[in-house]
């Protein structure tokens, strides 16, 4: 078992145990996964590999050094750490909390636009 962080789009991250398993990783993303490197430590989540096509709702932006905006992030997001023999293990403490505050300042916040009639 290990603490990950599972992001789910419009809501606020949640610390959760999970069996690092495939087919854990596909339930809680929804679909096949693709990994993306949140930094050169380690930090990695697992988002849905097709979760723009289906039209799942925005979650983060994925962002140059310099603020530039070069993707958007769709549907539920799982976030852990890789180590040296590239298995998924426990994010600490201290990544968590880096973690929040790198969703923090990249988080999609959406508002439903009502339409009116005439």
């Amino acid at each position: 078992m290990i603490n990950v962080l599972i992001k789910v789009p419009g809501k606020k991250p949640q610390v959760t145990e999970i069996n690092p398993s495939l087919h854990v990783f596909q339930q809680i993303v929804g679909g096949y996964i693709e990994p993306i490197c949140v930094d050169v430590s380690g930090i990695t989540c697992y988002c849905n590999e097709f979760g723009k096509i289906q039209g799942l709702d925005p979650n983060f932006n994925l962002t140059m050094p310099d603020g530039t905006i070069i993707d958007i992030v769709c549907g539920t997001v799982v976030f852990f750490r890789i180590n040296n023999n590239c298995e998924e293990v426990s994010l600490s403490a201290d990544d968590i909390d880096y973690i929040k505050k790198w969703l923090s300042a990249r988080s999609i916040r959406r508002t439903v636009r009502r339409r009116v009639s005439q």
